[in-house]
């Protein structure tokens, strides 16, 4: 079946050693895209350089290019990491869809950390059911490096019953976790809350984007 072994003719091709990048990918229902383009934001604030894959296209640093799908077919995606050797970028941030983790596009990369934002009823013309869904999801962990860490919504009521036991882990939540979401005050200007002892104030409003601030900050 020589669709199973794109990923290794792709990556003899390229010459990628996918162990000297960082990377970092995101799935859930919603929130990749806010999560990754708030730690992209993050990083180019600090002059790191840093590779965005997602809804919004491609980043290499600053110069942004159109892409079709939120996790680009495997070719496209190899061809995005020799763009980001051939620039010295070594990290990669991506979201990463369930459509994707199903359809082995991401196949030959390992993860530095994975992150689970949320799941609900989505994409069920393609998976079928939400149990479907919820198990490519969690796929995902498949894809971490050996000493890798998974961080997850645990207010998440399918997230919760992910089995995480056999891997490093953070969990974040209002009710529960290693770190709380605290004094949480949200209006139309934005929201302000506390984690890890630390004030975060964002112009972003509404609950989810607290959780979206909170994978990005312990990102």
């Amino acid at each position: 079946n020589l669709k199973d072994k794109l990923y290794m003719i792709a990556k003899y091709i390229y010459d990628l050693d996918f162990s000297s990048f960082n990377c970092y990918g995101f799935t859930g229902t919603n929130g990749k895209t806010t999560t990754t383009s708030l730690i992209h934001k993050v990083l180019r604030n600090k002059e790191i350089d840093v590779t965005l894959i997602g809804t919004n296209g491609v980043y290499f640093n600053d110069d942004h290019y159109e892409l079709n799908n939120t996790t680009p077919s495997l070719l496209e995606l190899y061809s995005i990491f020799y763009e980001s050797k051939k620039r010295n970028i070594k990290n990669i941030i991506m979201e990463v869809s369930s459509h994707a983790i199903e359809l082995k596009r991401i196949e030959g990369i390992k993860f530095d950390i994975i992150g689970f934002t949320n799941i609900s009823h989505d994409h069920l013309d393609f998976h079928k059911t939400i149990e479907n869904y919820a198990k490519a999801k969690y796929k995902l962990t498949n894809y971490l490096k050996k000493y890798g860490l998974i961080i997850y919504n645990i207010d998440d009521k399918c997230i919760k019953n992910f089995d995480f036991s056999n891997y490093r882990k953070l969990s974040f939540g209002i009710y529960d976790g290693d770190f709380k979401i605290e004094n949480i005050r949200l209006s139309i200007d934005g929201s302000t809350f506390f984690i890890d002892n630390k004030q975060i104030t964002s112009s972003l409003s509404c609950m989810f984007n607290v959780y979206n601030l909170s994978m990005a900050y312990l990102t």
